[in-house]
């Protein structure tokens, strides 16, 4: 029983990937959709994409009790922007 609700609060993220180039010498671009909030955030190459996914891996183990919510998709979403 304790094993079962472990694994409930297990931290994980959801999302949909889509990739495509648009020639041969354009870079790669991305755009993930949160399965959560629906929310879509684009990205123009793929260092990108993988500085947003290092930072919202990191942030999830912070969180991992607390709710997920739109808030924190927009927040992470703009701190990679500025950056």
């Amino acid at each position: 029983m304790e094993e079962m609700s472990t694994q409930q609060h297990a931290p994980y993220l959801i999302y949909v990937l889509r990739l495509w180039c648009d020639g041969s010498n354009t870079p790669w671009r991305a755009t993930l959709e949160c399965a959560r909030t629906g929310e879509q955030l684009p990205f123009t190459d793929l260092s990108a994409l993988f500085a947003f996914l290092e930072a919202e891996t990191q942030e999830s183990l912070m969180l991992s009790g607390a709710a997920y919510s739109k808030d924190t998709v927009q927040a992470e979403k703009s701190q990679i922007d500025d950056a």
